[in-house]
C-alpha cells in the first residue's frame, strides 16, 4: 500500500498500524508522527524523552510504545503524554535498536 506524505517534513523510517486507518511512524530525523486516515495525512506527536527513538509498537488506536536507547515509554492518548514503562539497563542507544 502506498502511503501519502501530507504532514510529513521528511520520509518515514518505520511505521506500525493497529488497523487499516490508525498508525504511528518514525521519520528519518527521529520525529514521531501518527495517522488516523490510513496514511493519507500525518501529524506530529510529542516525544517521550530526549535522545533518539529506536522503534515503535502500537496496541489499540491511540496507544502504544516507543523504545529509546535507555527506556521504553507508553502512551494511551496518541502520544500527547508518555510514561516510562521499563528501563533498558545496557543503554545500547537507538543505533543499536535499528540494527536488531
Amino acid at each position: 500500500t502506498r502511503v501519502a506524505t501530507r504532514g510529513l517534513e521528511e520520509p518515514l523510517f518505520t511505521i506500525d498500524f493497529t488497523d487499516p486507518l490508525h498508525g504511528w511512524g518514525i521519520t528519518e530525523r527521529d520525529r514521531l508522527v501518527s495517522t488516523a486516515d490510513g496514511g493519507d495525512t500525518w501529524r506530529a506527536m510529542a516525544r517521550p524523552a530526549s535522545g533518539g527513538i529506536g522503534d515503535i509498537c502500537t496496541g489499540a488506536p491511540g496507544s502504544g510504545w516507543v523504545a529509546t536507547g535507555t527506556a521504553v515509554y507508553g502512551s494511551v492518548d496518541n502520544g500527547a503524554t508518555w510514561a516510562r514503562q521499563a528501563t533498558i539497563p545496557f543503554g545500547g542507544g537507538p543505533a543499536l535498536l535499528r540494527r536488531m
